[in-house]
């Protein structure tokens, strides 16, 4: 498949479609692909999108039918996806050319907000809440806060946690959650790992490993 016109820096797949992924590109765009057909699904980019880098992107893990997305303008993006359910469904039954597959251009996420004041190299949901990390070393949970006519216009930050010696780009953390704990884990540019419990009170982190050179992305299991 190819459509971008530049690098990719992320790929993610949708949690309940299988067969359908998300990708994150230097072009300042996020796409949606059937892989199994072939076909681009959605573009999201444009007049209020990204205005730099994309580098990462992540569909609501239980719904997919939001998707987040981060880049180097500082901005982390909420894209509504609601209204595509029968166009991501009818790219599963498209027997014509990719090419010819009536792609869906959003130039209008329904949310943008600054959260850091650097880049912002990793997204991930946790719950309809959201974790977002700078080239700073800081992670921030936080929720997106809605107006009454259901417009996303603020967000409200809950939790902050941070590590020092992270002063290289492209460092990314993993979330897992396994009945009531959910855990974090972020490594640094000297090769230490550390974790946290995102539920406790405090966010001092845990370091639980050093490794002999800078950690990119580190894994929790279940």
């Amino acid at each position: 498949m190819q459509g971008h016109g530049n690098e990719l820096f992320e790929l993610k797949g949708h949690p309940t479609k299988l067969g359908i992924i998300c990708s994150a590109s230097k072009d300042q765009s996020v796409r949606l692909w059937n892989v199994q057909t072939g076909t681009v699904i959605m573009i999201l980019a444009g007049l209020d999108g990204h205005k730099a880098d994309v580098i990462t992107a992540d569909f609501h893990q239980l719904s997919g039918d939001r998707l987040a997305s981060g880049a180097e303008d500082h901005t982390a993006k909420i894209w509504d996806l609601k209204r595509y359910e029968d166009l991501l469904d009818k790219s599963f039954s498209w027997e014509g050319h990719p090419s010819t597959f009536p792609t869906a251009y959003m130039q209008t996420p329904a949310f943008s907000t600054n959260p850091h004041d650097h880049y912002v190299d990793c997204v991930c949901w946790y719950g309809d809440l959201l974790l977002t990390k700078s080239t700073q070393g800081s992670i921030i949970l936080w929720k997106p806060e809605y107006g009454a006519d259901g417009t996303c216009d603020g967000a409200l930050p809950l939790k902050t946690f941070k590590i020092d010696d992270i002063n290289i780009f492209f460092v990314r953390f993993s979330v897992t959650v396994e009945g009531s704990r959910s855990l974090l884990a972020l490594g640094n540019s000297l090769g230490k790992v550390f974790i946290w419990d995102i539920e406790a009170k405090s966010a001092n982190p845990k370091e639980i490993v050093r490794l002999s050179a800078a950690t990119r992305q580190p894994g929790v299991s279940k």
